[in-house]
């Protein structure tokens, strides 16, 4: 005969193990239910991004674009879905539908994806201007790339006053005209010369009678008293009246361009060419020096309207005298 303990210990453990065996099928219902509602939500996915891509007009019935059983057809669709798809995204789209082999669907995509690259390639507009009619403004745009940028910051060093930058700008345009102006003379000049008027007979006469002390040479001379002074090369390239802060930065900077601009003229042989570009130089330097001093110091009209200058108009002027009779007094209504 059990006791009543005995009793009491296989009651608890019928109970324990009915609770684990509830528990068991609880589990397992609950895997059904999360692996049913898995499936129907992927086929609902799948069928939502079918209807998405027949939806953009992109699938054929006929063809490779349009045929399921083709890798490009998964990836457009996969694009067209998310379009920012990496290529390891792509490729295992191409594996859930199609079966192959890892290599071949990344061979599928990779020949995709470089297709497209090409035809975006292709699509690219071409931003680059087309070249001017006429060779030297052709040969001045590509000069005026080189040099403008070093005026421009030459130019933006001075701000201590504006006559400083007025003389900067007078030395540059002068010194570019000085410059060419030589160049085109001789470039103007005939190639060959007549040979007669460079056959000249030179009369050298030595008299007997001349003293042989001017006919030494003293290959020691002596040194003058008086060292004269070297010249300043800046003087020479300056303008009479103009401030010499800016001459001293003009002269920098055109020994920096100098060079270019000679090389680029001397480049031009046709005298249509040599004109247009010394014309258009002189004024794309003028216009340059306008943009660069309104960008240092800009000029912006304050806007006005009729009310307020009737307002102005209409108001007295400021100190005025008292009227007579003592003090001005304001009489103020409460």
């Amino acid at each position: 005969m059990k006791t009543p303990e005995d009793l009491l210990r296989e009651n608890v453990r019928d109970l324990i193990s009915l609770v684990k065996k509830k528990n068991k099928n609880t589990q397992t219902e609950e895997q059904k239910l999360r692996a049913i509602i898995r499936e129907f939500l992927q086929y609902e996915l799948k069928e939502s991004k079918m209807y998405e891509y027949i939806k953009s007009g992109i699938r054929v019935v006929d063809g490779v674009r349009g045929n399921p059983d083709y890798p490009d057809f998964h990836i457009r669709r996969e694009l067209k879905i998310n379009p920012d798809a990496t290529r390891q995204e792509l490729v295992s789209a191409v594996m859930e539908n199609i079966p192959m082999s890892r290599q071949k669907a990344e061979a599928a995509v990779d020949k995709h994806l470089s297709g497209e690259k090409d035809i975006k390639e292709a699509k690219t507009p071409d931003n680059d201007p087309a070249p001017h009619k006429s060779t030297g403004i052709n040969v001045l745009e590509d000069l005026l790339k080189k040099i403008i940028p070093q005026i421009e910051d030459d130019y933006k060093l001075l701000t201590t006053s504006e006559e400083q930058r007025e003389s900067y700008r007078a030395h540059i345009i002068d010194a570019v005209v000085k410059t060419l102006t030589p160049v085109e003379l001789n470039n103007d000049a005939p190639e060959d010369a007549p040979q007669g008027e460079l056959d000249e007979d030179i009369d050298v006469e030595i008299s007997d009678d001349d003293d042989e002390d001017d006919m030494f040479i003293d290959i020691n001379p002596e040194e003058p008293d008086e060292e004269e002074e070297e010249q300043d090369p800046r003087d020479a390239f300056g303008i009479e009246g103009k401030d010499t802060t800016g001459r001293n930065m003009a002269y920098t900077t055109f020994k920096k361009i100098e060079s270019q601009i000679i090389d680029a003229y001397d480049m031009l042989s046709n005298p249509e060419d040599q004109e247009l570009f010394f014309d258009y130089l002189i004024a794309n330097l003028k216009l340059y020096f306008d943009k660069f001093e309104n960008e240092i110091q800009p000029s912006v009209e304050e806007p006005t309207n009729k009310e307020y200058d009737s307002a102005k108009e209409e108001q007295p002027e400021v100190g005025g005298g008292a009227p007579e009779g003592g003090e001005e007094t304001l009489d103020l209504e409460i």
